[in-house]
């Protein structure tokens, strides 16, 4: 009988490691029910490491805070949050400096019952009503108009691209004559050369110039110094 109970010991230990994991899914089973919701598949999901959305910190910046509404609904997403306040709890503690005192200020009224945030689209319209700058279109388009490239092309590339996404309805022909008006001569005769016709186009043949055009530039300074310093040299040999 001894011998018995001993050989039945694995059979035992065995069960009771099937039996904890089942436990775990019904109590998940009876838990997602309960709440009227569907329950899912817990088999085989590998686990994601979502990276954190930036933080924002109340500046009046459009591409800042375009950004971080963008950002936070992706991850989200990741995460698989979909109730509203679990949305609002899970980006309010992204907010820090300016952003997290009025989001404490906001916090205190609706504990209080002065204020509602209810809803994730609540909690977006009331963040940009108070950090979204005004007039964000017509500065960019009167931003762009101005734009010059003055230092390098990557630099102007950049700051045009930075504009265009803060611009909502313009063509992208008037884009096109836009960036070709503020490039360099240089640098707009060989777009025009190479039969640029969109701009997206044009963004990425200007980027490739970068290299190219510094060094031609490098060579024909070079050249043309080597020239001058020859032809000095004739002129004092014949007048000596």
């Amino acid at each position: 009988m001894h011998l018995l109970t001993k050989a039945r010991r694995p059979l035992v230990t065995s069960s009771s490691s099937f039996t904890d994991p089942m436990q775990a899914e019904l109590a998940i089973l009876k838990k997602a029910v309960a709440c009227g919701g569907t329950p899912a598949v817990t088999h085989n999901v590998p686990r994601l490491d979502v990276p954190k959305p930036k933080e924002y910190d109340g500046k009046r910046n459009a591409a800042d805070f375009d950004d971080y509404l963008w950002n936070m609904e992706r991850y989200f997403d990741s995460l698989g949050v979909e109730d509203e306040l679990a949305k609002i709890k899970t980006a309010t503690p992204y907010l820090t400096k300016v952003a997290a005192l009025w989001w404490r200020r906001k916090h205190v009224k609706v504990e209080k019952g002065t204020s509602s945030i209810s809803t994730w689209d609540e909690f977006k319209a009331t963040l940009r009503k108070s950090f979204y700058p005004e007039n964000v279109d017509l500065e960019a388009r009167k931003k762009m108009k101005e734009l010059r490239h003055r230092g390098s092309i990557r630099y102007y590339v950049e700051e045009f691209s930075n504009l265009m996404l803060q611009i909502t309805d313009m063509s992208d022909r008037y884009l096109l004559f836009n960036f070709l008006d503020g490039l360099k001569p240089w640098a707009k005769m060989e777009l025009q050369r190479r039969d640029v016709k969109d701009i997206a186009t044009a963004l990425t043949v200007a980027e490739a110039l970068t290299e190219y055009s510094s060094k031609d530039r490098d060579d024909s300074s070079k050249k043309s110094k080597e020239g001058h310093g020859c032809k000095n040299w004739v002129n004092s040999t014949l007048c000596h």
